[in-house]
């Protein structure tokens, strides 16, 4: 009566048997009457084997590529401490930014160890206490 071709689905043989068998269940079985050349399909059931149209996809983003860059800035209150912190940072060769006006030493995150040592013995001639002022 029925012939099962693959786990979604089956073909019905003697369609008469299979509804008379469904009445008898109790369930709700629906007759589609074919054309000789095609099948219909049921009201309002999507096809499972013909998808339905897809949905027009909204037009691609233009990729922009963003590059970030961290840098740190040690803002020294004497000038007598800037300046001999700068000396320590050339003489251990490392080469950033300091700015003797606004008493200012910015370096990028490679040259934090090295800022470090260099600030380790800064502490030898000044009592030296680094405040973060971004949480």
């Amino acid at each position: 009566m029925v012939e099962t071709i693959s786990p979604e689905f089956a073909l019905v043989r003697t369609p008469e048997k299979l509804y008379q068998q469904l009445e008898a269940a109790e369930q709700v079985p629906l007759r589609i009457r074919h054309s000789e050349n095609a099948l219909a399909a049921p009201p309002d059931v999507r096809s499972r084997v013909a998808p339905s149209a897809t949905p027009p996809r909204a037009a691609a983003k233009k990729p922009a590529k963003v590059r970030r860059s961290v840098e740190t800035t040690l803002w020294f209150s004497d000038a007598e401490a800037h300046a001999a912190f700068s000396k320590l940072l050339l003489d251990a060769k490392c080469v950033v930014p300091t700015d003797s006006h606004a008493l200012t030493v910015s370096y990028p995150r490679k040259a934090e160890p090295l800022v470090k040592e260099c600030l380790k013995e800064l502490n030898e001639q000044f009592a030296v206490a680094v405040e973060d002022i971004e949480k």
